[in-house]
């Protein structure tokens, strides 16, 4: 166990010191992270100002599927290697809504009732929508 000014660990290891499990508590929230046998981070639950998380890693460490739950509602994104192409779902208050990113980042193909920050997309209403981007996010084509 360590315990600093900041934070404080606490460390658990299998045999071999292959595989860990490990809580860190500090004053912004906690966090329970668990480690392959080569001691990198796959899997984390946190919990931070904003709500609880949940973060999955592939073999380098970064994360590749994340779920948040805010005050606003539940976000699952999901990326590739590279963390710019992706999915996003989520439940604001406005509705769901889907999001496809690009290889820039950028969101190529929405559907829901609401944009990527949970607020009525402009000019479309409240009701349902669906929209295609180019990759750099100017609206090819949308409906309604």
């Amino acid at each position: 166990m360590v315990v600093n000014k900041e934070e404080t660990h606490l460390m658990l290891w299998g045999d071999s010191f292959k595989g860990a499990a490990g809580l860190v508590v500090h004053e912004d929230g906690s966090m329970l992270n668990l480690c392959d046998e080569k001691g990198k981070s796959r899997a984390a639950l946190e919990m931070l100002p904003c709500g609880p998380a949940l973060s999955l890693r592939d073999e380098t460490g970064r994360s590749r599927a994340w779920l948040n739950v805010s005050t606003d509602g539940p976000v699952l994104h999901l990326t590739d290697a590279s963390d710019k192409t992706g999915v996003s779902l989520s439940v604001f208050p406005n509705g769901p809504s889907l999001g496809l990113t690009g290889q820039k980042g950028k969101i190529r193909a929405g559907l829901g009732m609401s944009d990527e920050n949970g607020k009525p997309r402009p000019g479309l209403g409240e009701g349902p929508s669906l929209g295609l981007f180019d990759e750099n996010g100017k609206t090819l084509w949308h409906a309604p």
